[in-house]
Formats: structure tokens, C-alpha cells, sequence
């Protein structure tokens, strides 16, 4: 595997440690979607994910934050577009 993209992925610190380590990970791309208002990152911790639950189904029903590419329609198409175009800016194939 040469990459692993991780958006919006709520690993924890030990677990990301872990794949970073990893040689058969060459590459470790982490996308927060921090500034959508996604309270889920790489590094936190379980009881963080337990304690966003609640604005996490808010954002769900919204298409925003952490499910800010769930969108449907031509706005969604955009936004994973514009996801791909960023990944590919980044070396992916």
C-alpha cells in the first residue's frame, strides 16, 4: 500500500502511531474536516467521539461537518470533486 488517506477518521493517538509505523504504509494523508466543523480527528480520544454524538446526528441531517461530502446532488458532486482534485494535488493516482 503506498497511501492511506484518513478523512475525518477518529483513530486514536496509539492506533495512528501504529499505521504510521507501518512499512507497508508508505504515505499517511490525514484530512480533519475541521474547518467544516467536524469535531471527529485523527489522535482523539474514544470518550471525545462518545461525547460528539449528539452534533454529529445534527450534522448528518445537515450535510455538514464530518458529513460535509455525504451530500447529495450537484452541491455533494462539487464538494468530492473539489475532495478529488486536492488528493491529486497530493500525489494520489
Amino acid at each position: 500500500m503506498d497511501h492511506l488517506v484518513l478523512i475525518g477518521s477518529p483513530l486514536s493517538e496509539n492506533f495512528l502511531k501504529v499505521i504510521k509505523g507501518m512499512k507497508t504504509v508508505k504515505n499517511v494523508i490525514i484530512l480533519a474536516l475541521d474547518e467544516h466543523g467536524d469535531p471527529i480527528y485523527a489522535g482523539m480520544k474514544s470518550s471525545q467521539v462518545i461525547m460528539s454524538s449528539a452534533q454529529l446526528f445534527m450534522q448528518m441531517q445537515r450535510s455538514k461537518g464530518h458529513f460535509y461530502y455525504a451530500k447529495e446532488g450537484d452541491v455533494g458532486d462539487k464538494r468530492r470533486k473539489e475532495l478529488a482534485e486536492s488528493l491529486y494535488k497530493l500525489g494520489l493516482r
